[in-house]
C-alpha cells in the first residue's frame, strides 16, 4: 500500500468519532479521513458495500449503509480492537427499563415507555427486546408491560445480582432518568429537571433521590435523550462536562387522540356528570402543575359564564392539600369538578368536550396533553415558559402562569372569541402532525445502533 500525507485541513479522528460521523451523515462514502489510534496513523474509506471480512465494521441506519474500511493490515496491534473481532451480529440486543409504565394509574412516563415501546415493535421486527421490570415493582406486577411482538421478552431486574444477562445484551435503555448497575452501554431519557429546578416542587427525600440518579445518568451514559430542547439547556447548565451526550427527541401521540363522534362525547359527559361547557385541566394536582392559580383565575371569570364549569383530572402530588383549600375557598366551588385519576380510553371524549384544554404549568419537560388536546381538536391555553412553547408553537395562547389574571384573560378569549377559537383549533390540527411516536421510535432506534456501533469500536 502506498503511503498517504495527510491533507492540512483534515482532523484526525478516532474510529469511534468516524462510525459517529456516518450515521449522522456528515461524512462522504468513498471520501477519506485520516484516523489517529494511540501507535499508527492508517486512513479509512467510507465504503458503500457489505463487508464480512475482519478488517471491517459494518453499521447499517435507515438512512445510511456504509461499512468502515481500515487502510492497514490487522496485526494484532491492542490499539485496534475491530480487527481482534469477527464481523458483529448485526441483530441487537437491547434492554428497555418498563419498571415506570408498571402503574395501574399511568403517568406521563408511562405513555412514554408503552408507546415507544409500540411503535419500536411496528417499526423493527428485527432486533431483540428485553422489556424489564425493577424487583420493587413485582407488589405491581399485574400492571407490568406485556411484550407486544414475538422479539420481545420480559424479564425482573434485579441490580447486582446478574452476572450472565448483561453479556448478552448490546444496550440497556433507561426509560426514566436512572441508569442501571450494568456493565453494559447504556442510554437514559431525562424527561425534566424539576428537581433541580425548584426546591417547592417536591418533598426533599424524592428531590435528593432524584438528583441522585440525574447525577448516575450523567456520569454512566453514553447518551440522555431529551424529550424537549429546554430540558437539553436545562441539562447542560446543570451537568456541563455530559452536555455533548444529548440527542433532543421529541414524543409523539396516540393514535387514539383524534376527532371524537358526539355520541362518544355526550356518554362520558352523561358518566361523569359533566355540564355542556367546561374547561380541561389533565396533569397531576400538584404545586408543579400550577393549579391553585388555575382555581383562582376560574374563579375571576367564572361569575360571567354560569354554565361553566372546570374539570380538573389526574392524580394528588406534592402540594394537593393545596389545591382543596382553594377549590373549597372558590364561591364556585360547586363548578370545580376533580374525578381523580382517569382512564386513558375516557380521556379523548373528555378532549373532544372541552371548550378548551388549559396547561398553566410552572414547568414541563414536554407537555403531551398539548398534543392530545390538538389531535382532539380542541383549544389550548398554556404557560409560556418552559418547553410549552416550543411544542405549542404558534397554535395555543400563552400565558404567565405566574399571573393569575393572565391565566384568567387567556381563559375568557377562548370564551368569547369563538373565531379565534377555531382558528387555534385548526392550526393545533396542523401542529400535531409534526409528532408521532413512530417518528419518536426511529430516532430512538437510530440511536441505538450509533451507540451500539460506537462501543464495537472504542
Amino acid at each position: 500500500m502506498s503511503e498517504r500525507v495527510p491533507r492540512p485541513d483534515a482532523p484526525a479522528l478516532s474510529l469511534a468519532q468516524v462510525v459517529r460521523r456516518v450515521l449522522r451523515g456528515r461524512a462522504v462514502l468513498g471520501q477519506e479521513h485520516p484516523v489517529s489510534p494511540r501507535k499508527a496513523q492508517p486512513y479509512f474509506r467510507l465504503e458503500p458495500v457489505r463487508c464480512s471480512g475482519e478488517n471491517y465494521l459494518q453499521t447499517e441506519t435507515t438512512t445510511v449503509r456504509a461499512a468502515v474500511r481500515v487502510d492497514f493490515p490487522c496485526k494484532g496491534n491492542t490499539h485496534h480492537a475491530v480487527c481482534h473481532k469477527k464481523r458483529r451480529k448485526s441483530r441487537m440486543k437491547i434492554a428497555i427499563d418498563a419498571s415506570a409504565a408498571a402503574a395501574a394509574e399511568g403517568t406521563g412516563v408511562a405513555t412514554y415507555i408503552s408507546e415507544l415501546v409500540k411503535a419500536l415493535a411496528q417499526i423493527d421486527t428485527e432486533n431483540e427486546y428485553v422489556l424489564c421490570t425493577r424487583v420493587s415493582r413485582l407488589p405491581r406486577r399485574g400492571s407490568f408491560l406485556k411484550p407486544p411482538a414475538p422479539n420481545f421478552g420480559e424479564k425482573i431486574l434485579v441490580e447486582g445480582l446478574h452476572l450472565v444477562f448483561p453479556r448478552t445484551l448490546d444496550l440497556f435503555h433507561g426509560t426514566d432518568a436512572r441508569a442501571a448497575r450494568l456493565d453494559v452501554p447504556q442510554v437514559i431519557t431525562m424527561h425534566d429537571l424539576f428537581q433541580e429546578e425548584q426546591e417547592k416542587y417536591s418533598k426533599s427525600r424524592f428531590r435528593a433521590k432524584k438528583q441522585k440518579y440525574y447525577e448516575g445518568s450523567a456520569s454512566r451514559a453514553k447518551a440522555i435523550i431529551a424529550p424537549s430542547e429546554y430540558v437539553a439547556k436545562a441539562f447542560t447548565e446543570h451537568y456541563p462536562d455530559a452536555g455533548y451526550k444529548i440527542v433532543v427527541i421529541p414524543h409523539g401521540v396516540s393514535e387514539e387522540y383524534k376527532p371524537q363522534h358526539k355520541e362518544v362525547i355526550d356518554f362520558v359527559r352523561e358518566k361523569y356528570k359533566l355540564p355542556e361547557k367546561y374547561i380541561l385541566f389533565v396533569g397531576s394536582l400538584g404545586v408543579r402543575k400550577n393549579v391553585v392559580r388555575l382555581i383562582d383565575a376560574f374563579t375571576k371569570i367564572a361569575g360571567d359564564f354560569p354554565d361553566l364549569a372546570l374539570l380538573l383530572v389526574g392524580k394528588r402530588s406534592h402540594g394537593a392539600e393545596d389545591v382543596d383549600l382553594a377549590a373549597r375557598m372558590s364561591a364556585y366551588y360547586d363548578r370545580i369538578l376533580m374525578p381523580g385519576y382517569v382512564p386513558a380510553p375516557a380521556l379523548p371524549p373528555l378532549y373532544g368536550g372541552a371548550t378548551a384544554l388549559v396547561l398553566p404549568s410552572l414547568s414541563e419537560g414536554f407537555g403531551i396533553p398539548i398534543l392530545e388536546a390538538f389531535a382532539c381538536r380542541t383549544a389550548v391555553v398554556a404557560a409560556n415558559r418552559t418547553s410549552i412553547p416550543e411544542v405549542a408553537g404558534e397554535a395555543a395562547v400563552l400565558v404567565d402562569p405566574e399571573d393569575t389574571d393572565s391565566i384568567a384573560e387567556g381563559l375568557r378569549a377562548m370564551l368569547t372569541d369563538e373565531t379565534r377559537r377555531e382558528e387555534l383549533i385548526e392550526l393545533g390540527a396542523e401542529r400535531v402532525k409534526e409528532f408521532s411516536w413512530f417518528k419518536s421510535a426511529i430516532a430512538h432506534l437510530e440511536l441505538y445502533r450509533e451507540i451500539v456501533m460506537e462501543a464495537a469500536v472504542e
